[in-house]
């Protein structure tokens, strides 16, 4: 898969899971009581779940820009280099001696992908249950 492809899907993901905890979070208050003993709990671990899925969902942007940047450049090698050079830059990272190549940095944004569907997963998980109480 080429880096703007993947970029594609990156921004694809991020912004479905954004929309989604959107939806989601402020339609709550119609489906969801507030008036049980363990209301606040709960209501706590939702907000959470929404914060962390939320999180990640903007790191996932930040990669899709990353990848875009990646793949303006005329060979994998450059544009690698380049994203480098600019997280050291922004200083969110140091330059590194040896750029990564393409499929490690997919590698570890693959594994970003999955914490956010899990995160969703568990946000879901608890809207229903508490919808379901």
């Amino acid at each position: 898969m080429s880096a703007h492809s993947y970029a594609a899907k990156l921004r694809l993901n991020a912004v479905a899971g954004l929309a989604l905890i959107g939806v989601v979070y402020f339609s709550a208050p119609v489906f969801i009581e507030f008036q049980k003993p363990q209301s606040l709990l709960l209501w706590s671990a939702f907000a959470l779940a929404a914060a962390a899925a939320l999180a990640l969902s903007v790191y996932l942007l930040l990669d899709a820009l990353l990848f875009r940047l990646l793949s303006s450049y005329e060979n994998e090698e450059a544009g690698c280099i380049a994203v480098d050079r600019f997280l050291a830059r922004a200083g969110l990272r140091r330059l590194p001696q040896a750029s990564r190549p393409l499929h490690e940095r997919m590698a570890g944004t693959n594994r970003l992908l999955n914490c956010q569907r899990a995160a969703l997963l568990v946000f879901l998980a608890l809207f229903v249950f508490m919808a379901a109480a």
